[in-house]
């Protein structure tokens, strides 16, 4: 019986204690990391709609390229679902009220982009399209064939901009 005590108040104090000592403020997350971690896969093929990755090939992911990097970078990410490697579709970033985004607290829906943003623009048909502001109109983003940086479009279009001082972030 000691023994079990003794096993459930350690683990209780692990959960506790892990949540203590070891919260992060904001994981070093800045635009330029962000930035930086998108441009490792600019010209390359893993993200495009003919490339394959996690498992997919000829189909949209870059809702993945997005997650991936703002992941990479620190960011808290979105999900359908905890535990599992489920990112958010591109329209659902490009939902200015999305519960998906605002439930994870870090991110705020923006008017005008900053390099950093994530820039969604939804489709009424279809999957839609998302991702990273890289300053000055341009944006970042897996393509049919490559991750490639262009000028944002003028269409309809959200930002969320990530909130790097918030605690918890």
């Amino acid at each position: 019986m000691r023994v079990v005590y003794v096993l459930f108040i350690s683990l209780v104090c692990l959960g506790v204690c892990n949540a203590w000592f070891f919260k992060k403020k904001n994981n070093g997350v800045t635009a330029s990391r962000i930035i930086r971690e998108a441009r490792k896969y600019n010209r390359k093929t893993d993200y495009s709609y003919k490339g394959c990755k996690h498992g997919y090939c000829d189909e949209n992911k870059c809702n993945m390229y997005v997650n991936d990097m703002l992941k990479n970078a620190g960011a808290k990410v979105p999900k359908r679902r905890p535990f599992f490697y489920s990112p958010i579709g591109a329209n659902e970033w490009g939902n200015p009220r999305s519960t998906y985004v605002l439930n994870t607290g870090c991110y705020k829906n923006v008017n005008y982009p900053n390099a950093g943003d994530v820039v969604a623009f939804p489709a009424s048909v279809g999957s839609g399209h998302v991702g990273i502001v890289t300053g000055s109109g341009q944006y970042i983003s897996a393509g049919e064939f490559i991750v490639e940086e262009k000028r944002i479009p003028n269409k309809t279009k959200v930002f969320w901009r990530y909130r790097y001082t918030k605690s918890g972030c």
